[in-house]
């Protein structure tokens, strides 16, 4: 998650409006931890109708490599949704 607003904030940077799945997950399930977790981080069909909205609105999807985004099941999804929909997909990686 950290990693992911990294990259959220370098995009800012250059001027592209990011909404990060990742991190707004994290912030929800932080959010609802106490007493206990309410929301399971692991339910697949949860996150994706969750996220569903959000790419259905963007103009892009952007995929920074940061650790463990190729072992994404999620993340696969959202590139294969994104490229279904022909909606453009970026990878990329390295420094600023």
């Amino acid at each position: 998650m950290a990693d992911a607003a990294r990259e959220v904030a370098r995009l800012l940077e250059v001027g592209v409006t990011a909404i990060s799945p990742v991190v707004l997950s994290a912030a929800a399930l932080h959010s609802t931890m106490f007493p206990r977790l309410r929301i399971d981080p692991f339910n697949p069909v949860l996150w994706e109708d969750w996220c569903r909205p959000l790419l259905t609105v963007c103009a892009a999807v952007v995929v920074p490599e940061i650790r463990g985004w190729s072992d994404s099941i999620g993340i696969r999804h959202e590139v294969a949704s994104a490229l279904a929909a022909q909606v453009p997909v970026f990878i990329y990686g390295g420094l600023p």
